[in-house]
């Protein structure tokens, strides 16, 4: 058993572990029942909720609320809490709903994760898992594209049916996508269809067929289904339960897996930018040791990106330039910006001037950026030559 006290805590519990039942007390709070009931139809757990109350000194279930074929029933009557959950747990342990081996392979299937792109060989893996509980022979997940909101399939198996626009397991897949909520076709709700719900007819090859949505922050952005083409398998409302966990395990491997992309290609993004800045880059530590430095830097110091890497600050600035540093640091330690030309020492002993704009950042490292003004200081000094010729020519 486990306390759990907001639909957050309610709603990782559901995710982390399945469970015989929910057990809610009614006392005053912010998190009651209709949250609770709120929580465990959306995960999909499909597992009763008692409402509990303490009566003469006893605990007695007041109302449950019990999953079923039409969704869910509401049982009113005082009965005892101890002897309910015993019929509940019997009753699980009969029909083999919740076996260690569904729960062994949910925990598997949240322990497998996404590595980086590869996301066909991760859902390969749990699929096989599913094989272990469920007639899963066949599965396709639809997963929406963040960016442009399209459709595809990322992964399918069937031994009939080829992914396309118009194959029914697209529709049916859509229709979930587009309503965040499970969906079940079975013989039976096949031959109790009306008219106006013939496009469930056209699911002819199978005998089964469950769709159950993926949820990354409340919002749906896939599916997982599952159809079945053996006329002996029939999944029911009770199969809805495992698929439905099992999918909030692989949406938040999905959902790992692409922020874990998404951040690689920031880096990379940001990696070519710094490695392509037309101006030198410099990044250290508070107290000026070298962290990084970029390909303009080099070309403009003459040093291999190895040599500088091993330098200190005070290696790089011309001498008269070097007791001017620390005083540099403590002023960016101050103020967060530190901005003036400084004379650098190259590595064939020259003498570089540049502008340096340096930028305390959010880690308290130091990022300088170094502009060479080398040709306009020497335009400068060429200029100030020919004025002082010029000058003397006309005295």
């Amino acid at each position: 058993s486990r306390n759990v006290w907001s639909a957050e805590g309610l709603t990782s519990a559901l995710i982390s572990d399945p469970w015989d039942c929910a057990v809610c007390f009614e006392e005053p709070s912010s998190f009651g029942a209709l949250e609770a009931h709120v929580v465990i139809r959306e995960t999909g757990a499909g597992i009763p909720l008692l409402v509990a109350a303490s009566r003469a000194g006893e605990i007695v279930v007041e109302r449950s609320v019990v999953p079923s074929a039409g969704g869910f029933t509401l049982s009113n009557g005082i009965r005892s809490l101890p002897a309910t959950l015993e019929k509940i747990v019997a009753a699980a342990a009969k029909s083999g709903a919740r076996p260690e081996d569904d729960r062994q392979t949910l925990r598997e299937i949240a322990q497998t994760t996404l590595v980086g792109s590869a996301i066909g060989e991760y859902l390969t893996k749990v699929h096989g898992m599913l094989g272990r509980v469920l007639a899963a022979e066949n599965c396709s997940v639809l997963l929406r594209d963040p960016l442009t909101g399209r459709a595809d399939f990322a992964y399918w198996i069937d031994s009939l049916e080829r992914p396309g626009p118009k194959c029914p397991t697209r529709d049916f897949a859509e229709t979930v996508l587009r309503t965040g909520r499970p969906l079940l076709i079975n013989k039976e709700s096949r031959t109790s269809l009306n008219g106006s719900a013939a496009w469930m007819r056209s699911a002819k090859p199978w005998s089964s067929w469950i769709g159950v949505p993926l949820k990354s922050a409340a919002r749906t952005t896939g599916v997982l289904a599952l159809p079945a083409h053996d006329e002996r398998v029939s999944f029911d409302e009770h199969d809805l339960a495992f698929p439905s966990l099992a999918a909030d395990q692989i949406s938040i491997a999905i959902a790992r897996g692409r922020s874990e992309m998404a951040l690689l290609e920031s880096e990379k993004r940001y990696r070519m930018l710094f490695d392509h800045a037309p101006d030198g880059i410099i990044m250290a530590d508070p107290a000026g040791r070298i962290l990084d430095i970029n390909t303009s830097l080099c070309q403009f110091l003459g040093y291999s990106r190895g040599e500088l890497l091993s330098m200190a600050a005070a290696e790089m600035v011309a001498p008269e330039e070097v007791g001017k540093i620390a005083l540099a640091l403590g002023e960016i330690a101050v103020s967060p910006e530190h901005h003036r030309e400084w004379k650098f020492r190259r590595k064939d002993g020259s003498i570089a001037f540049a502008d340096v704009g340096a930028t305390r950042m959010p880690d308290g490292n130091v990022l300088a950026i170094i502009r060479d003004i080398s040709e306009r200081k020497e335009a400068e000094r060429e200029r100030s030559e020919l004025h002082t010729e010029i000058a003397g020519q006309s005295e």
